[in-house]
C-alpha cells in the first residue's frame, strides 16, 4: 500500500494520515473490539430467545405465531433495551445528556420483562416437572432460567456501556478533520510560497532580464555585423564590375562600405572590452 499519492497537479499527499489516527483510537485489547462485543450482545439475545421460546412453547398452546410474539417481545425488553440504557448512562456520565426520563423508563422496561420472566417461570414450575411433585431438579432448572436472563441483560448493558465512546470519537473525528485542515494549510502555503518574492528577489529578477536583454542586443548587433560584412563583400565585387554602375553611384556605395567599416570596428572594440 502506498503511503502517498500524486495529485494531476504534481503534488504528494500523505495517504496515512486519517488511517494512522483511527488506528491510535483502536481499543488496546481484542475483547473490547466492536467486532467481538457485538458477537457477545447477539449471543446473549440468542441464549434468552432460546429459553423464552422454551417457555412459551408449553403454555401457548402451540401456535406458533403467538409464541413468537411473545418471544420477540420478552427479548426486545430484555435484551435490547439494556443496550440503550448503557449508551444513556455512558453519555450521562460523560456530560453530553441530561435525559433522565428516558434512562428511567428502559430501566423500568427491563426489569418489568424479567419479573415478568421470573413470574411466568414460577407459576408454571408445576408443568415443567416431570412428574406431580416439584423436584430439586424442577427448581434448580426455574432458578436457572430466571437467573440467565438477568445476567444476559446486565451483560448487555455493561457492553455497550464500555463499547460506546462518544467523546472518544468526537475526539478522533475532530483530529482527522485538524489533520486534513494542516494538510491543507501546508499545500496552500507552499503554493503561496511560490508567488512571494524573497529578499532582493526584485533586484535579482531585474539585474537578470538586464543581462538577458544584453545578451539578445549583442547577438542582434553581431548578427548585423555579420551580414553587413556580407554586403559589404558584395559592394567591393560591385565597386569592382564598373558595368553595374546602373544599381547604385559609386560615392553613396562608398558612404555605405564606410558605414559598416565602422560597425565592424566598432563591433570589435567591444569585443576587446568584454574581453
Amino acid at each position: 500500500m502506498s503511503i502517498a499519492k500524486k495529485t494531476k497537479y504534481g503534488e504528494l499527499i500523505c495517504n496515512d494520515i486519517e488511517r494512522n489516527i483511527r488506528k491510535k483510537y483502536e481499543p488496546d485489547s481484542f475483547y473490547m473490539r466492536t467486532f467481538f462485543c457485538f458477537i457477545i450482545m447477539s449471543l446473549c439475545i440468542l441464549i434468552d430467545i432460546f429459553f423464552y421460546y422454551t417457555l412459551f412453547r408449553l403454555i401457548s398452546y402451540d401456535n406458533p405465531k403467538l409464541i413468537w410474539l411473545e418471544v420477540a417481545g420478552l427479548s426486545l425488553a430484555s435484551d435490547l433495551v439494556p443496550i440503550y440504557i448503557g449508551i444513556f448512562t455512558k453519555r450521562r456520565a460523560q456530560g453530553l445528556c441530561r435525559e433522565k426520563k428516558s434512562l428511567l423508563i428502559s430501566l423500568i422496561v427491563t426489569i418489568l420483562a424479567l419479573l415478568t420472566n421470573a413470574g411466568i417461570r414460577l407459576l408454571t414450575i408445576k408443568i415443567v416437572s416431570p412428574s406431580s411433585d416439584v423436584e430439586c431438579s424442577t427448581i434448580a432448572v426455574t432458578f436457572f432460567s430466571i437467573v440467565v436472563p438477568v445476567l444476559t441483560s446486565v451483560s448487555s448493558g455493561v457492553i455497550s456501556f464500555f463499547i460506546y465512546d462518544p467523546l472518544k470519537r468526537q475526539m478522533r473525528d475532530l483530529e482527522i478533520s485538524m489533520a486534513h485542515h494542516s494538510e491543507n494549510v501546508r499545500r496552500y502555503k507552499a503554493i503561496i510560497s511560490d508567488y512571494v518574492l524573497e529578499e532582493n528577489e526584485e533586484t535579482r529578477l531585474l539585474a537578470l532580464d538586464e543581462e538577458q536583454f544584453r545578451v539578445a542586443s549583442e547577438t542582434i548587433y553581431e548578427d548585423a555585423v555579420r551580414i553587413s560584412n556580407i554586403i559589404r563583400v558584395k559592394f567591393m565585387e560591385y565597386l569592382g564590375n564598373p558595368a553595374d554602375t546602373s544599381l547604385l553611384s559609386r560615392s553613396q556605395v562608398e558612404i555605405i562600405i564606410n558605414k559598416l567599416d565602422e560597425m565592424r570596428f566598432l563591433n570589435s572594440d567591444l569585443n576587446r572590452e568584454e574581453n
